[in-house]
């Protein structure tokens, strides 16, 4: 065969939309299942990279490495966003965003220096392997917080965020202050026009 049936450019174009495309689903697919279970077929997606780039260094291989490395990002990338927002308090919304951004595109900078350094030392068979460690990582916190949902006894327990739960307090508290407050000034009247009938009542000479 003259020239190879899949293509580099369509290898990169492939792995582009693996991991933009499945965006329009992955919302739903977090609402359905949550966000503990999106991220661990993230993972899955992950480890099935690293054995097929183990397998083999040719253009299929590549190829399909190539999808499932997309689909792994966006399931863990999107699920693990959507998690965050249910981890803080609004107040603390700022920092926690800017530090979540600051670790993620540092990690962006850093990792390609690293694989590049590992491979040129140790060989492409190396790069996967340890990339096999953040994978085990990300599994083992999975496990970690899958386990505590379980030991609440409600593993699929959809989280609020915090800013959601306290607008509903703040809303639920609202009309009662105004009920109590609208309440003590009806008493107050109906008791003042009741001294006044009272007083009219009791005023000497006044005909009935």
């Amino acid at each position: 065969m003259s020239e190879p049936a899949f293509r580099h450019r369509d290898v990169i174009s492939a792995h582009a939309v693996a991991m933009f495309f499945p965006s329009f689903f992955t919302g739903h697919l977090i609402r359905w299942a949550g966000e503990l279970k999106v991220m661990a077929l993230g993972a899955v997606a992950y480890s099935g990279t690293i054995a097929i780039g183990l397998h083999g260094v040719t253009l299929p291989h590549f190829w399909v490495a190539l999808i499932l490395l997309g689909l792994g990002w966006n399931g863990l990338y999107v699920a693990g966003t959507s998690l965050l927002t249910k981890c803080y308090r609004p107040s603390e919304a700022p920092k926690v965003q800017a530090l979540n951004d600051c670790l993620i595109f540092t990690s962006v900078a850093l990792c390609p220096l690293i694989a590049g350094t590992i491979e040129h030392l140790a060989g492409w068979s190396w790069v996967l392997i340890w990339a096999g460690v953040p994978v085990a990582m990300i599994a083992a916190a999975l496990l970690w917080g899958g386990g505590e949902d379980r030991d609440r006894g409600s593993p699929r327990r959809i989280r609020r965020p915090h800013a959601e739960i306290a607008a509903d307090h703040v809303g639920r508290r609202l009309p009662l202050a105004r009920r109590s407050r609208g309440g003590a000034g009806d008493r107050r009247r109906a008791r003042s026009q009741g001294e006044v009938g009272a007083g009219h009542r009791l005023r000497p000479g006044r005909p009935r």
